[in-house]
């Protein structure tokens, strides 16, 4: 058996899609009245395409007028340029200027660091200064106290011995037979000065607790001050922490004179006879 065709449909008719200027550009078909009569002449349509073409031309010319030339770029580029020198321009100048104060003030911060050293070793030797003072103010001060006693011409060679072994050693040489008392020491030091060969020995300054000890202890240089027989003493002086007292001198002897002869009643030789 052969295959039967299918009956053809009629098919709907395609409408084509129309663009905004498809009425400009394809032609006027006439309408169903005129189709009857093909002898008769088509409408003129030169009357709306004229405004339609004008209006496109001076939208061309608009567009072209407001394009962009080379010139005008040229023109623009050159007054960035200038705008862009005179700016680099005061910049450098500004740079120019912070350098000249930059540098004025690297000479006055040079200029300070000058002066706080010098300020700094004026305020040290001040501080030296002022310890001086204070040490000798307290030397002073230890001078009128009565339990002091300053010991001169000791030769500083204890090295690492201590100061008051050798007080000791030496109250006991000044003392000796008698026992040497308990002597107890507040302090004791050499002088509050800077050590000087050409000075000689610095002084021993030690502060007792008793005053009868230092009394004790000062009795025998009193006795060979004034000529009296004393044990054994160190060629030192020792002596309280104040004006230093004129020396005493031992017991005045009378000089032995002559009697005058007796008295004879005569001028001239004694053993003439009376008148």
């Amino acid at each position: 058996m052969g295959r039967t065709k299918r009956p053809e449909q009629p098919q709907t008719p395609r409408h084509p899609s129309q663009g905004p200027l498809d009425g400009y550009l394809q032609p006027q078909t006439g309408t169903s009245g005129d189709s009857g009569s093909p002898k008769m002449a088509a409408p003129s349509t030169s009357g709306r395409e004229g405004p339609a073409l004008d209006r496109i031309e001076s939208t061309l010319r608009d567009l072209a007028a407001a394009m962009v030339t080379k010139t005008d770029l040229q023109a623009n580029t050159t007054a960035i340029q200038e705008t862009l020198r005179m700016e680099i321009a005061g910049i450098r100048t500004e740079l120019t200027t912070q350098a000249g104060r930059i540098t004025v003030v690297e000479e006055a911060n040079a200029a300070l660091t000058t002066r706080m050293a010098a300020t700094d070793t004026a305020v040290a030797r001040q501080g030296e200064m002022l310890l001086s003072m204070r040490r000798h103010l307290e030397d002073v001060d230890n001078r009128g106290r009565r339990c002091n006693i300053r010991i001169r011409g000791v030769p500083e060679t204890e090295g690492t011995k201590n100061v008051i072994d050798t007080l000791m050693e030496l109250f006991r040489s000044i003392l000796y037979p008698t026992p040497l008392p308990e002597i107890e020491f507040e302090r004791a030091h050499r002088a509050l000065r800077p050590r000087n060969v050409e000075d000689g020995p610095r002084d021993l300054i030690c502060c007792l607790h008793s005053f009868p000890v230092k009394n004790t202890i000062m009795i025998p240089q009193f006795m060979e001050t004034m000529g009296l027989p004393t044990p054994l003493v160190p060629n030192w002086i020792l002596g309280p922490l104040g004006p230093q007292p004129r020396p005493q001198r031992g017991p005045r002897q009378r000089e032995v004179r002559p009697r005058p002869a007796p008295h004879t009643g005569r001028r001239g030789d004694p053993t003439a006879p009376e008148e």
